[in-house]
C-alpha cells in the first residue's frame, strides 16, 4: 500500500511540473508589447507645409497634402493671392502629382523626397533643384 501512494504521489509531481512554466516559455503575444511602427512618407506628409527655400516657389507659399490625395497649393503673385489644386500619391520616396491645366490637358510630375521628419520636408525635382519647406502648426 505505502508503494502504490508513493507512485500515486510521485506521478502527481511529475505531472504538475510538466503544467508549470519554464524558463522556454515564450510570453503569449497578446502579454507582448507591440514595437512602435514607424510612420511612412504617405502618413507624415499630411498636412499643411510652408516653402523656406526655392528656386520657384515664393517664400511663404504654403502646399496641403491632405488623406484623400489631395494638394493645395496657396501663394501670392503680383500681390494677389492665387490657389491650385492637384492630386498626389506618394510611394516610398517618389512623390507624384497631377494638376489639370486649362484647356483639360493633364500634367504630371515626380520628385523625390530627400528629407521628411515631423517638422522638415526636402524635395528634388527632376532638375535637380531643391525645395525645402516647413510644417506649419
Amino acid at each position: 500500500m505505502r508503494v502504490l501512494r508513493w507512485t500515486v504521489v510521485g506521478c502527481l509531481v511529475i505531472g504538475l511540473a510538466g503544467c508549470g512554466p519554464t524558463s522556454t516559455t515564450k510570453p503569449s503575444p497578446s502579454t507582448t508589447k507591440p514595437e512602435p511602427k514607424e510612420a511612412s512618407n504617405q502618413e507624415k506628409i499630411l498636412g499643411t507645409w510652408e516653402v523656406t527655400k526655392s528656386k520657384g516657389a515664393p517664400p511663404g507659399a504654403t502646399v496641403e497634402f491632405t488623406k484623400d490625395g489631395k494638394m493645395k497649393v496657396n501663394y501670392k503673385q503680383d500681390g494677389k493671392e492665387q490657389s491650385m489644386e492637384a492630386m498626389y500619391s506618394v510611394d516610398g520616396n517618389k512623390i507624384t502629382s497631377k494638376i489639370k491645366l486649362p484647356g483639360g490637358k493633364e500634367e504630371e510630375d515626380t520628385a523625390t523626397i530627400e528629407k521628411l521628419t515631423d517638422t522638415e520636408m526636402a524635395i528634388k525635382d527632376k532638375k535637380g533643384d531643391l525645395d525645402e519647406y516647413k510644417k506649419k502648426k
